[in-house]
């Protein structure tokens, strides 16, 4: 799904740039004749010639879900993040509401996010992906919906696990959580 919408964004911006670009200081518009004229021939579909993107590897899946956690944690937008978590993961739910949450009241984060490091398949592979890693939480600030601050969360490392699930072809996370 982030690669479908990457690839969506990089050929939507293939196909207008050149319009966009072709503007020019011109004051008078270039305006079509309004009235119709008949068309004797039905107009031939269109098919799309670029194939369907790959879905995301496990490791990929991962990569994304942290990708998209961090851009949750600082714009609210949890779309992404849903898109990527299993229904029953419930951490993932409880983590996506708590940001909900903030948005929602107008409060906001202010954080460089997460990031995975020594992210590696677990010993006790089974027959969904499992990956173990260390996490850099990065340092948290709180606003209020006025830009006050208020809580503050120093940057962390946590080692955690990721269990997937394949869901209608594609990688999702199943379970997150913090090994101790």
């Amino acid at each position: 799904m982030v690669r479908r919408r990457a690839r969506s964004a990089v050929l939507l911006l293939a196909l207008l740039g050149p319009a966009l670009v072709a503007c020019t200081d011109d004051p008078t518009p270039q305006i079509a004749d309004p009235t119709p004229t008949a068309s004797t021939s039905a107009p031939e579909p269109t098919t799309s010639t670029s194939p369907s993107p790959a879905p995301l590897t496990p490791e990929e899946t991962v990569r994304a879900w942290f990708t998209a956690w961090s851009l949750a944690l600082v714009s609210g937008d949890t779309v992404m993040v849903r898109e990527l978590s299993s229904v029953r993961c419930a951490s993932c739910i409880r983590l996506v509401k708590k940001v909900e949450s903030v948005y929602d009241r107008g409060a906001r984060y202010d954080t460089d996010g997460w990031r995975t490091r020594r992210l590696t398949p677990a010993p006790e592979q089974s027959d969904s992906p499992i990956y173990v890693m260390q996490v850099v939480q990065g340092e948290r600030t709180l606003l209020d919906a006025s830009g006050q601050v208020v809580d503050v969360a120093a940057a962390q490392r946590v080692p955690m696990r990721m269990t997937l699930e394949k869901v209608d072809a594609q990688w999702v996370v199943a379970n997150l959580e913090i090994l101790t």
